[in-house]
């Protein structure tokens, strides 16, 4: 089965590519808190479970304020349990994540990004818009919802 619209996914791998190219470019040689985070995939998950819980914390009703559970983060990373500690506690350690008791339970560690840590997500956001805006992948995405929606609408009416 051929993909409707092949320029979007072509767009899209264009996009992913020049995105692994930045983050290869930034962590060798200008940030070294990138290499931190980008130059292992295990932490580069965390990074992302943690920060999707830290900016969707403004629409839960939730105690912590976007923590990450400790166990629910360390489940998510592809290594060991041991592993998956030390990596948190070298984060610590550098500055980059708060490991803390929970406010609602305090058996339960939670993990929040530092300061440090947001400007690096952010940052990385920022440019990565910024290669998807050039590549046309969002207009293109923009388009592909809008004309899926319009497609909705057809077969409702029919």
């Amino acid at each position: 089965m051929a993909p409707k619209n092949k320029s979007i996914y072509g767009a899209f791998a264009a996009g992913r590519l020049a995105i692994a190219r930045l983050q290869l470019e930034i962590s060798s040689r200008y940030r070294p808190e990138w290499k931190f985070w980008f130059g292992r995939i295990e932490l580069h998950i965390a990074l992302l479970v943690m920060m999707e819980n830290y900016y969707s914390a403004a629409t839960k009703n939730d105690p912590d304020e976007g923590a990450s559970r400790l166990t629910i983060l360390i489940n998510q990373m592809p290594c060991s349990y041991t592993t998956a500690r030390r990596l948190i506690d070298d984060a610590v350690e550098e500055g980059y994540l708060n490991l803390k008791p929970s406010k609602s339970d305090h058996r339960v560690k939670v993990v929040t990004p530092t300061e440090r840590t947001i400007k690096i997500w952010e940052a990385h956001f920022d440019e990565s818009k910024t290669i998807m805006e050039d590549t046309g992948l969002i207009e293109m995405l923009i388009e592909e919802q809008l004309g899926a929606q319009k497609d909705k609408k057809i077969s409702r009416k029919s």
